[in-house]
């Protein structure tokens, strides 16, 4: 369903990525693991359409995703970063709200209060995001995605800032998702659980791709 084929990265004469060949499977959830600096996040955002590669190819479908065909790429995308892409100042609801009216949500308002309810943020609706914690946050990015029905989700140390109960319904979340589900991570014991197959990233290059669960 996607696939990286020989996709290098580098930043002032650096390489981050050395080459990487990568194919992730229609409803596979992939863990990619590696140490600070590895390279995996750099090969999460390339497959985010957050960075370009300096070289090598990115398909989705068996198709590349060209410039000319990035739109109908980014549609089938979910992406969460560090970054949560929250706007303080407005409310949980009205952050849903305009991110599912820009993606062309349908019957957005019942989709915005069951998200809202199953992240147990409802009570916290009309609240500013600026007064929220920042494992509330990170709940709140997760339905942000979540409720534009992506087909690959692309996480990025999603259980970052959550206490144990946020922990245990993101868990929740991820074991009922059935479309492909890409997660950059650092906890293995998570990975293992989650994850049908891990690949390692070691200086930029990739190890352990056919292993399935160790």
């Amino acid at each position: 369903m996607l696939s990286v084929k020989g996709v290098s990265k580098g930043y002032g004469g650096q390489l981050v990525l050395d080459n990487i060949s990568l194919d992730i499977q229609e409803g596979e959830f992939l863990a990619i693991m590696g140490a600070n600096g590895a390279g995996k996040s750099t090969l999460l955002k390339i497959l985010a359409l957050l960075l370009r590669p300096s070289t090598g190819r990115l398909l989705y479908k068996g198709m590349e995703v060209t410039r000319d065909r990035e739109s109908y790429y980014r549609k089938s995308l979910g992406f969460l970063g560090h970054n949560s892409f929250l706007y303080e100042e407005l409310t949980a609801w009205d952050n849903l709200m305009f991110y599912g009216q820009l993606y062309g949500v349908n019957d957005i308002e019942r989709r915005i209060e069951e998200w809202l309810d199953h992240i147990r943020l409802i009570g916290f609706a009309r609240d500013p995001v600026k007064v929220f914690s920042r494992g509330m946050q990170q709940r709140l990015a997760l339905c942000r995605v979540l409720l534009l029905q992506p087909d690959v989700l692309l996480l990025d140390e999603p259980y970052t800032g959550l206490d144990g109960n946020g922990q245990v319904l993101l868990d929740s979340i991820l074991k009922n998702f059935r479309k492909t589900v890409v997660m950059v991570s650092h906890d293995l014991g998570k990975s293992k659980e989650l994850a049908d197959r891990i690949v390692f990233i070691e200086e930029g290059r990739l190890n352990g791709l056919d292993g399935r669960i160790l």
